[in-house]
């Protein structure tokens, strides 16, 4: 059960709030594969919408029911769950949105991640480098398509960048509009 409230702070021309729950199980098939399936209700509303925002963003003030059924699968080759120093990860989600609720869509997305001891280099046994990306597809069907649903690149998964600060943007305003 939650409550996300996220302020973006002059980031982006909109606020967001998300009241819900997920339901969640999973099982391991072997020491290195494992399944995820979820089940998660939430109530989803965009407010605060500076008047000089994108028209795109302007048209998603207001709240939708997201009823979305998930799953992942996950190849884990690490030394350690916790503390990796070695190995890789893949994973791949599927998230399907419109059994119930006003969204629809199907959205997908690969992320891997490999890891480098760097003990030779440096000397440092807990040094490590750690190479990551992901990349994902939205699909909507038969219903409007909502921009809290797209992929933003920016913040915690592309450092350096504001959050939504890198991938498509409205030319006139210059806010960010995520991406399919």
């Amino acid at each position: 059960i939650f409550l996300i409230q996220t302020n973006y702070l002059g980031t982006q021309s909109y606020d967001e709030r998300r009241v819900g729950f997920t339901l969640r199980a999973g099982y391991e098939f072997n020491e290195y594969l494992r399944q995820v399936w979820s089940y998660a209700l939430i109530n989803r509303k965009v407010f605060n919408i500076l008047a000089s925002s994108s028209p795109f963003i302007r048209n998603e003030a207001g709240t939708s029911l997201l009823s979305q059924f998930s799953q992942s699968m996950t190849w884990d080759q690490r030394d350690s769950r916790i503390y990796p120093h070695e190995g890789f990860i893949v994973e791949f989600g599927t998230d399907f949105a419109g059994a119930g609720g006003d969204v629809a869509f199907i959205r997908n997305n690969l992320n891997a991640a490999a890891y480098f001891p760097m003990e030779r280099f440096f000397g440092n046994p807990e040094w490590v480098l750690k190479l990551s990306g992901g990349v994902g597809y939205l699909n909507s069907i038969g219903s409007r398509e909502r921009i809290i649903d797209r992929f933003f690149l920016g913040g915690e998964n592309l450092r350096g960048f504001l959050i939504g600060g890198a991938g498509p943007h409205d030319t006139q305003t210059g806010d960010p509009l995520g991406g399919r």
